[in-house]
């Protein structure tokens, strides 16, 4: 990640619905993989799959503004 990018990252986390934010906080910064992210909040790992790829999608739209 480029410097500026990591400088923008709180605000562009922060456009994120408090949802999307445990889910990249679990997966990114705690290290959780899919499945027991899945079993901990009782939804089936495709959920958080296609989540997870939604919510990379809606960040990469986010950094391409910087």
């Amino acid at each position: 990640m480029r410097a500026e990018q990591v400088k923008h990252l709180p605000i562009v986390l922060a456009r994120l619905s408090n949802d999307e934010q445990r889910l990249i906080d679990a997966l990114f910064f705690h290290g959780l993989g899919v499945r027991e992210y899945a079993r901990e909040i009782g939804v089936p790992p495709m959920k958080i799959v296609r989540d997870r790829d939604r919510i990379l999608a809606k960040l990469k739209k986010y950094f391409s503004n910087f």
